[in-house]
């Protein structure tokens, strides 16, 4: 029960990470001044965006980033995710 709301919101943090062809990517890029729009967009759509993400996930460098991240969302919503789930 619990675990599973804890790895959607993990999965969100993920995605909203600004690399690539992720979530976060676009939120940044629609956050970001006018002039360095198109220098962002030839680092979002280069060719190797893809597997550089790839190679952070296999060396663990995503997951140290999200460390903290994840460490967080445990102590804030395991508690309330056993509190609606009545576990």
């Amino acid at each position: 029960g619990g675990s599973l709301v804890f790895m959607n919101v993990l999965l969100a943090a993920f995605n909203i990470l600004p690399l690539g062809p992720l979530d976060g990517a676009g939120v940044l890029r629609g956050v970001l001044p006018g002039p360095w729009l198109p220098k962002y967009d030839r680092i979002r759509y280069h060719p190797y965006t893809m597997p550089i993400l790839f190679l952070l996930m296999l060396t663990g460098a995503v997951g140290f980033l999200l460390g903290p991240v994840r460490t967080f969302l445990y102590w804030a919503l395991n508690p309330l995710a056993r509190l609606i789930l009545g576990v």
